[in-house]
This record gives structure tokens, C-alpha cells and sequence, in this order.
């Protein structure tokens, strides 16, 4: 199994904003991996994992369409986005 796991500080502003993109996009990204956690806590921190079944589908989906608009959305209403694959920093630009 292959595993992402995205934090992140969500920026003061921008609460709703990200609650109501991640809630549409939630659907098309489950339906690409094998799980999909979020929590968001109470002090506004972020924390997701996703996991895929192998590293194929990982790298299939990781990097399509719907993932790069969440990891879009993340970086512009969010502050301090990390994103690991397998404890593995991922400089993703």
C-alpha cells in the first residue's frame, strides 16, 4: 500500500472556501484511491490521508486531474501544505 498524507493550516479567511471545494471534490477523489481520511481540527489544522493500493495507482491517480485540484486548492487557501508519500516529502510544484 502507498500512502499520502497532506497537512496543513488552513488560512483564517478561507474556512468556508475550503470546506466547500473539499466537500465537492471529496467524491472524485475517493473514487480514485483505496481511502480517504480528513479531519480538520479545531485549530484550524488540516490533516489528510489517502491511500492507494499499490504504487501504479498511486502514480495514475496521484497526479491527475482531480488531485492536482485539490493540492491547487490547498495551496491557495491553506498555509504550511506538506505533502508526504510514504513519509517522503513531495516537492510538487
Amino acid at each position: 500500500m502507498e500512502t499520502v498524507t497532506i497537512n496543513s493550516r488552513i488560512k483564517k479567511n478561507n474556512k468556508t472556501e475550503l470546506y466547500q471545494a473539499l466537500e465537492s471534490l471529496k467524491p472524485s477523489i475517493k473514487s480514485h484511491c483505496k481511502d480517504l481520511e480528513l479531519k480538520i481540527n479545531p485549530d484550524d489544522s488540516l490533516n489528510m490521508h489517502i491511500t492507494f493500493d499499490d504504487q501504479e495507482s498511486l502514480e495514475n491517480n496521484f497526479y491527475n486531474y482531480e488531485f492536482k485540484i485539490l493540492k491547487g486548492t490547498l495551496k491557495s487557501l491553506c498555509d504550511d501544505v506538506e505533502i508526504k508519500i510514504n513519509n517522503a516529502i513531495v516537492i510538487d510544484n
